[in-house]
């Protein structure tokens, strides 16, 4: 075979393995969860740049497999950089939410810079939320809806859902998801205290309910605080795990 063969061959043969490795999803806005159309999503080299349609949609095919930086940039909007693993041959899911830019320059300046050195415990839980990541609930919040229940709070939050298995299960245990992916809800990682209590199955696996986290354990008037981060762009780095494409949800106890 000639060198010019060989080398076609390959090229071929590169093209199909790519071509099955895609990233897809729908971009929406933060605060109102509408789609948002022109979000230039692109890899780290931007060798692959796509935007999303009127519908919010978008897909960034043919990426390589393995770890990938994944660049999303829309005027007005806060720039998210996040960490995406391409398995060889898939096409995988994901959902990008983005938080409107505030108007005030000043601001803007004063949030990047807290984005260094930010801390993980609840000490940090201020800091955190000035970053304009996440839904985030204080003690002051909480202490006026202790007749509530944790499950309710949820269900209160955009891009959250409640998930009680059906056709019942057994173990009767009420789950937190961001989304749900073909017949799997996509379970956020459970994170008290800052230990991890409730690791993510992924977005592809079905919940084990026997070890998974039950919200309905949990009463509001045992809490400081809730953090709620519905996808891995989202997620501040203190908390982003391997397991943490789904999200997260923090929460604090009183002491």
């Amino acid at each position: 075979m000639t060198t010019s063969r060989v080398v076609v061959v390959a090229m071929l043969m590169l093209a199909g393995r790519l071509s099955g490795q895609s990233l897809t999803g729908i971009v929406r806005e933060d605060s109102t969860e509408r789609p948002l159309a022109g979000v230039e999503i692109a890899d780290d080299r931007r060798s692959i740049v796509t935007r999303s349609s009127a519908n919010g949609r978008y897909a960034l095919p043919n990426l390589p497999e393995g770890l990938q930086r994944i660049h999303v940039r829309l005027l007005g909007y806060r720039p998210v950089d996040m960490l995406v693993t391409i398995t060889a041959g898939q096409s995988k899911s994901m959902d990008i939410v983005l938080v409107r830019m505030p108007v005030a320059l000043d601001t803007v300046a004063v949030k990047e810079r807290s984005t260094l050195g930010v801390g993980v415990g609840f000490e940090a839980f201020d800091e955190r939320r000035r970053l304009g990541f996440g839904k985030f609930v204080d003690s002051t919040e909480l202490r006026t809806m202790e007749h509530r229940r944790v499950v309710d709070l949820m269900r209160q939050f955009p891009g959250v859902k409640v998930y009680i298995p059906s056709p019942p299960n057994h173990f009767k245990r009420v789950l937190v998801s961001s989304r749900v992916e073909g017949r799997f809800p996509c379970l956020l990682d459970v994170v008290m205290d800052g230990a991890l209590i409730h690791r993510s199955p992924g977005p592809t696996a079905p919940p084990e309910f026997e070890s998974a986290f039950d919200l309905t354990t949990i009463d509001v008037a045992n809490l400081a605080g809730i953090e709620i981060y519905r996808s891995a762009a989202e997620i501040p780095g203190v908390f982003n795990g391997a397991t943490a494409a789904c999200g997260v949800l923090v929460l604090w106890t009183r002491r």
